[in-house]
């Protein structure tokens, strides 16, 4: 249209009208209804106002589009480290157990549990913590594969669930996320929090269990020998405290 101000995205060198309208509800830019069209100079007037009026109908929708996705987004992540709930975990863990058993893959199960953690809040207050606990689900959710699934459990404890992972690769993994956990997490605040370390414990379907609950016992268990073993180590089921600290 003449004397109209071009868009960045408009190929001016196709020919043709073009047509760029905002799509406007609840008082927020949801995007650009563009159109372009050939007509006739005696059509244009009113191509133009069908295409606003086009562009006014189709707001509204996508702005219950977007509600509904932030809906569902509030309703299956933590509030607070931006990583699944535990209500997501569990329905997750289910849906994983059913397909490993019904394609005869393995999955594993990590529980991991923040060292220390009530002496962070007690020495630098709870802002450290939720700043540890903010950092720390960043850390995971970016050093995971992209079909891994990263939950928070409840407090401080993490589930990382990982399909298609054996015993041995989900140690090895879980335990090189340990060894980068400290430097990754150490943030910035200026209350001199010390680096975060974790302890975890491993169970992987078929071996250690065939349910999610079985499961999720069995690499709490795990858990448990980990931190009475000291802490800041990897534990999988059936391997000794011993085994672990000299991996």
């Amino acid at each position: 249209m003449d004397n109209a101000v071009p868009c960045e995205h408009v190929d001016h060198a196709s020919p043709g009208e073009h047509l760029c309208i905002p799509m406007h509800a609840d008082g927020e830019t949801l995007g650009v209804f563009h159109l372009r069209t050939a007509p006739a100079p005696a059509e244009v007037t009113e191509r133009w106002a069908q295409a606003e009026a086009v562009a006014s109908r189709l707001a509204l929708p996508l702005a219950n589009l977007r509600l509904r996705e932030t809906l569902r987004n509030q309703s299956i992540r933590d509030g607070l480290t931006g990583v699944f709930n535990r209500y997501y975990m569990e329905e997750s863990l289910a849906r994983e157990v059913r397909r490993s058993i019904r394609h005869g893959a393995t999955l594993s199960v990590a529980v991991l549990d923040l060292d220390h953690f009530k002496q962070v809040n007690d020495a630098h207050g709870h802002g450290a913590g939720d700043d540890a606990l903010r950092l720390f689900g960043r850390f995971l959710a970016m050093s995971v594969r992209e079909e891994d699934i990263v939950c928070r459990f409840g407090g401080e404890e993490f589930v990382v669930l990982l399909p298609e992972v054996d015993t041995d690769g989900a140690v090895d993994l879980v335990d090189r996320l340990r060894m980068n956990c400290g430097a990754a997490t150490l943030g910035t605040s200026p209350t001199g929090r010390p680096p975060i370390t974790f302890s975890a414990g491993v169970a992987s379907l078929p071996a250690d269990g065939m349910t999610p609950e079985e499961l999720l016992k069995a690499a709490d268990r795990a858990l448990y020998q980990a931190k009475s073993a000291g802490r800041n180590r990897v534990v999988a089921v059936g391997e000794t405290a011993l085994d672990a600290e000299a991996a």
